[in-house]
């Protein structure tokens, strides 16, 4: 049948009309709010914005012991970071980023730094990423009963190197399907976080990988010794290589590890560094689950990050919305003009940010200017950017007033020591004088030119 013009414009009226009153993807984005902290499957701590982060940061000290052994720990993992960067390059494996240089506002020094891609063969860039997921299951395990976690070991053995991406792959899968299986669930044991570790070794002239997995896990039912053993028995008798070490946990640290030990890398040549590089691109090694995973979603989703800061009561965790990063069209922008020459990627004194006060340069925290292209001329710096000399001003006022607030502090301390060692009278309401304190009394004599005259009274 054939249909009318009258009959096809109404028709195409009724279509149009509906397809105008649906709501578009940009409508839902306009409409659409993170869930707020309060919100939050897991209990959030509370929420601080930038300004209050720095003023309550910069200018706190480290200790020269604790300023040596982070300074120490900084060359080291730079050192190691330009070894194996450079080894892989030999081997025709590039990892390297333009460097960047790091300004302290307060104490005026700078550096240069070295940028990498993002692989966990750089222990820098490897640092990083675990600091992130080591702050993540910290604050998860400081707000849940340590009377129900656990971590599990899981192994697959070792396994040759040119096997290794394969004998990854298929451990990960194992765990992620473990973890919804019957068993757990009838236990109520919540899979919440797991990394993946790797050694080294050769035997035999074969390069071997120790591959297993350090699982965090949450068990909300009480079984008793006995039960819990059982389930220990029934659940190494589905791992892989019958193998499975259940211990206690108190730190992230125990389960939040580094995927390779820098160190070990030294066991291999050039090639077989850069095939071991390339096998474990894209693989997962640090992974969320459960209620974890969901925390850091509505992080993510909110952009707050998580911060735990030292107060005068002791370190606490905080909330602090993210900064905002540049548009991805600029840093495309960016590259196009490097490509072609032009003159945007290659400007010099380019500011890409401001860190979080942290002892870089001195002991003293401290917040850095992160620059691209820096021509190690300050004073034109701040001749260009006369907000960096208003910002320093501002930092170094707020440095004073926060040494002197802590030198009250300490002071306010060393009083409450000293009167809890010796109270004052006023606070003691009873006295007990030592038995040994009549003793030496009954044996004491004045000495002879202050003695009584004989026959005196209350002397013999």
């Amino acid at each position: 049948m054939q249909l009318s013009k009258v009959d096809r414009d109404q028709i195409r009226e009724t279509i149009n009309a509906y397809v105008a009153s649906r709501k578009t993807v940009e409508d839902y984005a306009k409409e659409w709010k993170p869930r707020q902290p309060d919100q939050w499957a897991l209990k959030a701590p509370p929420v601080i914005d930038q300004a209050t982060l720095e003023e309550a940061q910069t200018g706190r000290q480290l200790s020269p012991e604790q300023f040596e052994k982070a300074c120490k720990d900084r060359r080291t993992l730079a050192l190691q970071s330009e070894g194996i960067a450079a080894r892989l390059k030999r081997a025709g494996v590039n990892v390297y980023q333009d460097s960047v240089a790091v300004l302290g506002l307060f104490s005026e020094n700078f550096e240069e730094k070295t940028q990498y891609k993002n692989t966990n063969f750089i222990p820098e860039v490897q640092a990083r990423n675990t600091h992130d997921m080591l702050k993540s299951v910290q604050y998860w395990l400081d707000v849940t009963d340590n009377q129900k976690t656990r971590m599990w070991v899981f192994s697959a053995g070792w396994v040759p190197l040119y096997e290794y991406r394969e004998a990854h792959q298929k451990l990960t899968r194992w765990i992620s399907k473990f973890s919804k299986h019957d068993l757990l669930k009838a236990t109520q044991i919540e899979f919440v976080y797991y990394s993946i570790e790797g050694t080294i070794k050769k035997e035999a002239g074969q390069t071997y990988v120790n591959l297993h997995a350090h699982v965090l896990l949450k068990a909300d039912r009480y079984l008793g010794k006995e039960n819990w053993n059982i389930l220990v028995e029934n659940v190494r008798a589905r791992a892989p290589k019958g193998y499975l070490h259940d211990s206690p946990i108190k730190k992230a640290a125990e389960v939040v590890k580094y995927c390779f030990k820098p160190g070990e890398f030294n066991l291999l040549n050039d090639d077989q560094l850069a095939f071991f590089y390339t096998a474990t691109k894209g693989l997962r090694f640090y992974t969320p689950l459960g209620s974890l995973r969901d925390f850091r979603a509505q992080l993510k989703e909110s952009k707050y990050k998580l911060k735990h800061i030292e107060t005068d009561s002791g370190p606490q965790w905080r909330l602090i919305k993210s900064r905002e990063r540049g548009r991805l069209e600029d840093i495309e922008e960016d590259k196009k003009d490097d490509d072609i020459g032009g003159s945007k990627g290659s400007m010099p004194n380019v500011i890409c940010g401001i860190t979080a006060p942290a002892p870089t340069f001195t002991e003293v925290y401290e917040p850095s200017l992160i620059i691209r292209n820096f021509d190690g001329n300050i004073d034109g710096l701040l001749s260009l950017n006369p907000w960096i000399e208003q910002r320093m001003t501002a930092i170094k006022k707020t440095v004073s007033r926060q040494q002197e607030r802590l030198a009250r502090f300490e002071e306010m301390k060393a009083r409450a020591r000293m009167q809890a060692r010796f109270p004052s009278i006023r606070d003691t309401t009873t006295i007990t004088v030592p038995e040994t304190l009549f003793d030496e009394a009954d044996e004491w004599q004045p000495p002879p030119d202050l003695a009584p005259e004989a026959g005196c009274a209350g002397w013999a």
